[in-house]
Formats: C-alpha cells, structure tokens, sequence
C-alpha cells in the first residue's frame, strides 16, 4: 500500500512570492483588492487605481475565495503588478497557479507574465493556434493552444535545457530547447506596460477569470515537490490533480 505524499505549503518548499486568496484578509465581498499580500512575507503585488483592482469575491471555488479579474469590459484590466521581479536574476524558475477561465474574449492575454522582449505572455490555454509562457528562449515558449474553461492546475519549470508545462500535473509540453529568461514588468492578468515599439497594452490583453492561488519560485522544483503543492493545491479548491 503506497501512503497519499504529504501535501506542502507553498512557502516551506521555497516560494519568493506565495498568494493565496483563502488568506486574502480584511476584505468584503466584491471589494476591490490593492495589496495581495504574499505568505512569504515580501514580493506582494499591488495595484493602487480603484478601476484596475481585481474583487475579492467568496465562496467561488470549492467554498473558498478567488480574486476576480473577469470585469465584462476587458478593456478595463484588472491586474496587479510587483514593484521588482521577484525572481529577478535566477537561473531557473517556477510558478504553479490555480485559476477559471471565464471568458473566451482577448485569448491573448496572460495569467502571470515574466515575460521580456515580447510584451504578451499569452495565456496557454486561452485559444488561439499557439499559446506562450515566459520564462524561457529569451522570451518565451510557444505550444499549441487549448482551450479550457474549468478550474485547472498549472505548472511551468524553465531551466537550461527545459521548459516544461503541466495542467493538472499532466505535462502537455516540454523541449529541451531553452534558456532562461526573466523580464522586468512582471504582472498577474496583463501583458507587459511597455511594448517594443512603444505604446500601452493593446485594447482585450486582460485575463478574464477566476485566480485562486499563485506560488513563484526561483528554482526549478523537483517533481515530487511540484506535485505536493499541486495536491495540496487541488485539495483546498477541491480540484482534482494527477
């Protein structure tokens, strides 16, 4: 008989910045969120513009809170940034985050970008023929897109000589083409603020969705270790993990 791996906090495996809406605290349902404060401790996003604020809204996934950035007018963006990179000058790195889709509109747009040259980090499973994630090829990696709108479970590791990207703990990419790369205007549920040739974000590159959790590390995590967070992730959102 095989004993179930010990589900992980986040924070003790590591993470440089861990954001957890079931400790989002000192909010009403459907108050604007301007700090989500990280467990770590440091690297907590803001977002200081009323407008802009994902809402804090409870009892949306498996009886817990999510912060929502699915505003019906896209253009608005919801979205928060950090003030640095928080895994500004690592050699390898990982995030795991929990979310919903809930809109098809602007597919381009990116849960979580650390992305550099290209200022969209596309969502990897926001439609379209090629989804993109950062972190790797001096920019970022490119695979066929999929469409889902369910809660889900996603995890990237880049490292010389690996991109790697699972759903659910289901690896559904990788190469061993890659170099790690990390850009300066790192945000959750918005393309980059600068574009190569000037300019703001382009009208519908918002995420629109539900956003449960996101882990950032500057490591590239062990497998075991990945998936005792995501277990333990998909046991407090009851989400189902492999």
């Amino acid at each position: 008989m095989h004993r179930r791996a010990r589900h992980l906090n986040p924070k003790d495996a590591g993470a440089v910045a861990a954001l957890d809406a079931r400790f989002l605290s000192g909010f009403n349902d459907g108050d604007g969120i301007g700090t989500w404060t990280s467990r770590t401790g440091t690297n907590s996003p803001t977002q200081a513009t009323a407008a802009n604020k994902p809402i804090y809204k409870v009892n949306i996934q498996g009886g817990c809170p999510a912060a929502i950035v699915d505003d019906t007018a896209s253009t608005v963006g919801r979205f928060m940034t950090w003030a640095t990179t928080p895994i500004s000058g690592a050699t390898a790195a990982s995030f795991i985050y929990s979310v919903k889709r809930t809109s098809d509109v602007g597919w381009g747009s990116p849960v979580v970008n650390f992305g550099t040259a290209n200022p969209q980090d596309h969502d990897p499973y926001g439609g379209g023929t090629l989804a993109y994630l950062s972190l790797g090829s001096s920019s970022r990696q490119s695979f066929t897109a999929v469409l889902i709108n369910t809660p889900t479970i996603q995890s990237i590791t880049s490292k010389s000589g690996e991109w790697t990207v699972r759903r659910v703990g289901t690896q559904i990419f990788t190469t061993s083409t890659n170099t790690v790369a990390i850009g300066s205007y790192p945000r959750i549920g918005s393309s980059n603020n600068t574009r190569p040739n000037g300019g703001a974000d382009p009208t519908g590159y918002y995420w629109i969705g539900q956003i449960f959790c996101v882990h950032v590390f500057n490591s590239a995590l062990a497998d075991p270790i990945r998936r005792r967070i995501e277990h333990s992730i998909g046991y407090s959102f009851k989400i189902s993990s492999n």
